[in-house]
């Protein structure tokens, strides 16, 4: 009986094996324009249509796309999922509200790492600092 668990386990871990091999996910491209979804303004950004109450969540499709120093408009958002609804809503990151999506758009901008670089660069640059 051991011997044939042994030989159970020796076929399963060979097909693990190769089914890792002949089907292993390509590794995602990390693209250092996207934004990290903890960077954004929202948690997630629904669709409102007329006949009802319920949002389409189209978050999916909207992070993997924005980049630093772009404004998303309501515009933007219908080119990028194809849907055009009553209203856009969004659930705001700070306040855990949900709010209706601004006409003139959101600025994605990456305020804390520039902050982070001035405080860098100002601090390297002291009267008595010497090379």
């Amino acid at each position: 009986m051991l011997f044939v668990a042994w030989i159970y386990r020796q076929i399963f871990n060979c097909c693990r094996r190769v089914d890792r091999f002949l089907f292993k996910e390509p590794e995602p491209d990390l693209d250092e324009s996207n934004v990290p979804v903890s960077k954004l303004p929202w948690m997630w950004i629904g669709a409102v249509f007329p006949n009802s109450d319920i949002s389409v969540d189209c978050t999916h499709m909207v992070d993997p796309t924005i980049s630093y120093g772009m404004t998303v408009t309501t515009d933007w958002l219908e080119n990028v999922t194809g849907y055009t609804p009553q209203s856009w809503k969004y659930l705001d990151s700070k306040s855990l509200e949900e709010k209706e999506f601004p006409s003139s758009g959101i600025v994605i901008d990456d305020t804390e790492s520039e902050q982070l670089e001035n405080a860098s660069t100002g601090s390297s640059t002291d009267a008595n600092h010497t090379e």
